[in-house]
């Protein structure tokens, strides 16, 4: 049983050593301009289950430098999905996103919606878990020195203090939940063909709508055989083709 963790640690060490490898030669790559070179190390890593915000970000900026918005830009909200305070991400990313062909104006938010979507922004759901499993902690903690403690005093301060973890307990779990799902329930992704023709229906035949380009977000709202119906952010609903987008 030893020798075969030990082998086990043993392939999982040589693995990430020659990922790094190959992740410093694409970065080389990229220094050197030989973008083409780069993005096909950094999608190899990605094949083989590698992956981290700077990963995403350089292969971002990789398929900027070739001119190919769609990819960027997708990679680009991976890397902000992983790494959501990472200043240079959202920098390049808005930038990106500044050269689209699309502009569209979202829908207007009722305001408190929109708060409680920026508040829960502020980490991403794995960072919120942490959050609250550190509140439950110190909760239980303050609920057995509070059951413990025969100073009246003190048992009242521990009274409140109990009182105030577990609200801001209830916060983070309801922040977890609504997150989950809203992560569950609403996928989006990034066009990649460089001009997309919306229909109004999953068929070839179906009336043309209206046309967006490479690098727009969209919002997956259902599917049929090789179609998907997509909803823009200012409300707009058609159908395109599953190999005209990728999903974040």
């Amino acid at each position: 049983m030893f020798k075969l963790f030990s082998l086990l640690f043993i392939l999982i060490f040589m693995n990430n050593v020659f990922a790094g490898k190959d992740f410093n030669l694409a970065n080389e790559l990229y220094k050197a301009k030989n973008f083409d070179s780069a993005i096909e190390l950094y999608e190899k890593l990605l094949s083989q289950g590698t992956e981290s915000p700077e990963l995403y970000y350089n292969l971002g900026n990789s398929y900027f430098r070739v001119g190919k918005l769609g990819q960027s830009i997708l990679n680009l909200e991976k890397a902000h999905r992983l790494s959501p305070f990472d200043e240079d991400i959202k920098h390049n990313l808005d930038f990106v996103n500044s050269r689209i062909t699309d502009k569209v104006e979202p829908l207007p938010k009722f305001f408190l919606f929109e708060w409680w979507e920026n508040f829960s922004a502020l980490l991403s759901i794995n960072g919120w878990s942490y959050i609250g499993y550190s509140l439950y902690i110190v909760t239980l903690i303050l609920i057995m020195l509070f059951i413990f403690n025969r100073s009246g005093n003190a048992k009242r301060k521990l009274f409140f203090s109990v009182l105030f973890t577990s609200i801001l307990l209830l916060i983070s779990i309801l922040i977890i939940s609504s997150k989950w799902f809203y992560d569950s329930s609403n996928i989006f992704a990034i066009i990649t063909d460089q001009r997309v023709q919306v229909k109004n229906s999953p068929d070839e035949k179906g009336s043309d709508l209206f046309i967006i380009h490479d690098g727009l977000k969209i919002k997956i709202e259902d599917s049929v055989d090789e179609w998907a119906k997509i909803k823009l952010s200012d409300g707009k609903v058609g159908w395109i083709k599953k190999n005209q987008f990728s999903q974040i």
